[in-house]
């Protein structure tokens, strides 16, 4: 990466977290941006991003790439912009989802594009907080010390508590698995279920993203931190409320057209895919996609759920 005194930070996305991006990387960067929706668009226009027309244009001339779209574009985005990325350029991304085959985000890149030095941004992210100019904490995962150094000088003077980890894989499982924890609370909660199980729901959560990241190589510790048991705390952030609304209306029986292109329900049918293949004991992940896709009903579903063994032995 040449030496400049600002550097170029691409935004790829028009979220709340590709507005939170902009908000806290333009103090230490020139940014421009792509993002699909007109309204999105605008939106960072007036934040004073340069916003271009193609995924390719931002990228183009960036050294750091920051992709903030939801796990079902997130392959396809970086197919839009793989022709002109380079070797000495760094990608940033906040996907909490798979693509087919349990493909995790980083390995996407690696297999898409030239960029190899990633890093994934994990934990409980309450993006009002940030706009708010109030303290926001994240896991920022790499395998690459230059990583960690060049997020700490982007985010330098703002209110992000860095927190770094070398455990891509662990991050990336769990905050896909957290998708699925808060799909399958708000299942719960619209087939009546009370929070006490919502609660024991979210903790066969974190096991079973501890189960897959295991086989994966990840490293357990992870899901007991922020990136894990952080990313499961029961508040009702945008990515968590969308997903507990859903899981609700599903209960209840109305039917969701959108519903395939939700990260929590994408994640449990390829982790069920997965759970078969390695014959790894995923009873929430199996149940939440007979639910969402099978058409399974809630309450007796997680019932049955509830009243597995944990698996938890004490050391």
């Amino acid at each position: 990466m040449s030496p400049r005194a600002r550097m170029r930070v691409a935004i790829v996305g028009g979220g709340k977290l590709a507005s939170a991006a902009a908000a806290m990387l333009g103090r230490n960067a020139d940014l421009t941006a792509w993002a699909r929706s007109m309204d999105a668009r605008a939106r960072l226009q007036r934040e004073g991003v340069v916003v271009v027309d193609a995924p390719r244009d931002a990228v183009r001339d960036a050294d750091v790439v920051f992709v903030a779209v939801p796990a079902p574009a997130f392959a396809e985005v970086v197919d839009a912009f793989a022709d002109v990325t380079r070797g000495d350029q760094i990608l940033l991304h906040g996907t909490r989802g798979v693509a087919a085959g349990f493909a995790l985000p980083h390995a996407v890149v690696r297999a898409r594009c030239c960029i190899k030095k990633t890093a994934a941004i994990g934990g409980p992210l309450y993006l009002d907080d940030a706009a708010a100019g109030r303290p926001l904490s994240a896991a920022v995962a790499s395998r690459f010390d230059e990583v960690f150094a060049l997020v700490r000088a982007l985010t330098a003077g703002t209110p992000l508590r860095i927190h770094a980890t070398r455990d891509v894989v662990g991050v990336e499982v769990a905050g896909a698995l957290s998708n699925v924890g808060h799909l399958a609370a708000g299942l719960a909660e619209g087939a009546g279920l009370g929070e006490t199980d919502q609660g024991l729901l979210a903790v066969r959560a974190l096991v079973e993203a501890g189960l897959i990241g295991a086989e994966l190589g990840a490293d357990r510790a992870t899901f007991h931190g922020l990136a894990g048991l952080g990313d499961l705390i029961p508040r009702r952030i945008t990515s968590s409320r969308r997903h507990r609304e859903l899981g609700a209306a599903i209960a209840a029986g109305a039917t969701r057209a959108d519903v395939h292109a939700l990260e929590g329900a994408v994640t449990a049918a390829e982790a069920a895919v997965l759970a078969e293949r390695h014959g790894l004991p995923l009873p929430l992940v199996v149940a939440v996609d007979a639910i969402v896709h099978g058409g399974a009903p809630a309450r007796a579903t997680l019932d049955r759920v509830l009243s597995s063994d944990l698996g938890l032995r004490a050391a």
